[in-house]
């Protein structure tokens, strides 16, 4: 198999349109790896806060804290209750 061309990508805004967005990531790899790219998700941010992966050329957020973020927005919650990282992943977090 080729080697995936990795896109690293920002999501500005995770309301409606960025949570479906983010799901449709997850939920798609396989496809995506069928057209030979990878999403890499290093950062995420919202009205207050920017969530960055610890290192965005080697590092990015797994899909479990993708789905988390997800969660977290669909109940109305900050990005900054993620301070301190997720399941081992690193976080650094802008206000």
């Amino acid at each position: 198999m080729a080697t995936l061309k990795k896109i690293p990508s920002v999501l500005m805004g995770c309301g409606g349109v960025g949570r479906q967005l983010l799901q449709h990531i997850v939920s798609c790899r396989s496809l995506h790896a069928n057209l030979g790219v990878h999403l890499r998700v290093v950062g995420v941010s919202d009205s207050k806060s920017l969530v960055v992966a610890s290192d965005v050329f080697t590092k990015e957020f797994n899909d479990n804290l993708l789905s988390e973020i997800c969660r977290l927005k669909a109940g109305h919650s900050s990005l900054s209750t993620l301070i301190g990282g997720f399941g081992g992943n690193p976080l650094i977090l802008y206000c």
